[in-house]
């Protein structure tokens, strides 16, 4: 899909949809729990989807309605399609090693999903007594039955293979342990893992070098509980305020969530933005805007919109610690320095970041969304600073995390047409 998105002003206030971060881990516990469980405040995605098929394969049925997902005991499912939904396929993998019990099951994914890393999750795994097939290629079968033990994951390349493991290990019979090799990059996505585990039972004890884990846990399902706010995708709405003249808010956040990106409402003040926080909502409009220095290690989903803003702030901005986003659904250091170079941003790459002056505002291009959501949504918001139209190839790759973007966008007053 090709848009095009004109200058425009917005104001209002949007609501949060559901964090798909949250969300993939409340699934994945429900389907591990005995009995029902029922998720309120549900958006669904391309990458929720992923999940919901997956959990089939333990055994689970799902049916989504009234904004609700309801999992029930269902039969068991001998494959699964993760489509490009890296958080699917990194949790499910380890979790599916561990429930196999004798079965044979089969990932199926996209070219893409199979080119990003696996290892060494997968030798950790293989050597465990997980038998997977040949890693880089879809389909993937697993069988065999993963064992207790030590476990040891470096901290640099991706988060979810500790959440993975920290789904997985409880089930087995013996205790296990893992060791974190170096920083824990991106925790703030264990702690919510960590979180959700607690929500159904399960008790993981954080030691200096990673996490033990008592084997032969029970998941225990809470009945009911409500998906909080994604704070990643009302990041691009909040900027947007900080970009103008009349406030733009997001209601349903929680400010007591363990979502990292939570830092994005502390950022875009850093950045002089002019924010209202209430209980219900947080909101910004424009004032002066001056370049900051960012550490994106926990926060590397925030960097495509940082960056925009960063492009029209007085002065430098400099973004470290975000190397792991070369293997996110594009190299979004790449991808981001492409598509708000071509608006007329003043953006170097440089090895773990990005270092953007300020040029005040940018023009009208064609760019290409890099089939990246974040980049998508990004390249929309620039319209806000744009001098003319923005035409976006590929925009549909909203649709992984946010649908709806493109009716939240127009609702608030932006103009946004569909050429093909």
């Amino acid at each position: 899909m090709t848009v095009a998105v004109y200058p425009s002003r917005l104001s209002g206030n949007v609501r949060a949809i559901a964090s798909k971060s949250v969300l993939h881990r409340l699934l994945i516990a429900a389907a591990l729990a005995d009995g029902e469980t029922v998720i309120g405040n549900v958006t669904m995605s391309a990458d929720i989807s992923a999940t919901i098929s997956a959990v089939g394969a333990l055994g689970k049925s799902v049916h989504y309605g009234d904004s609700k997902l309801y999992i029930k005991n269902g039969s068991y499912a001998d494959s699964v399609n993760v489509n490009e939904s890296g958080s699917t396929f990194r949790f499910m993998l380890p979790v599916l090693s561990a429930t196999a019990k004798g079965r044979s099951l089969t990932f199926h994914g996209s070219t893409y999903l199979a080119s990003r890393p696996i290892s060494p999750l997968y030798e950790e795994l293989t050597a465990h007594g997980a038998i997977i097939s040949e890693k880089g290629r879809f389909p993937m079968t697993v069988s065999g039955r993963l064992s207790a033990g030590k476990y040891t994951i470096p901290g640099n390349i991706s988060s979810q293979f500790v959440s993975g493991l920290l789904f997985a290990l409880p089930l087995l019979d013996g205790d296990s342990e893992i060791t974190v090799d170096g920083r824990l990059e991106s925790k703030p996505y264990v702690d919510i893992t960590l979180r959700t585990l607690d929500i159904f039972g399960i008790r993981v004890e954080e030691s200096a070098h990673g996490y033990r884990i008592r084997g032969g846990q029970r998941y225990v399902s809470p009945g009911f509980i409500n998906c909080e706010g994604d704070a990643s995708n009302a990041a691009f709405f909040l900027a947007a305020g900080a970009l103008s003249e009349e406030f733009v808010g997001v209601t349903g956040l929680d400010p007591s969530t363990a979502q990292g990106d939570y830092a994005a409402i502390d950022l875009l003040s850093r950045f002089g933005a002019k924010k209202i926080l209430n209980t219900s909502s947080v909101a910004f409009c424009a004032a002066p805007l001056s370049g900051i220095k960012i550490d994106a290690t926990d926060i590397p989903d925030l960097v495509p919109i940082l960056s925009l803003l960063a492009a029209v702030s007085s002065g430098e901005t400099v973004i470290s610690g975000a190397r792991r986003l070369r293997m996110k659904e594009s190299d979004r250091l790449c991808s981001v320095t492409e598509v708000l170079s071509a608006l007329g941003a003043d953006i170097t790459e440089a090895e773990d970041g990005l270092i953007i002056n300020g040029v005040g505002r940018l023009h009208g291009g064609r760019v290409s969304s890099h089939n990246d959501h974040r980049i998508a949504m990004t390249a929309a918001i620039a319209s806000l600073v744009s001098d003319g139209e923005i035409i976006i190839d590929g925009f549909e790759a909203i649709n992984k995390s946010y649908p709806d973007f493109m009716r939240d966008f127009a609702a608030l007053g932006g103009r946004i047409e569909v050429l093909e």
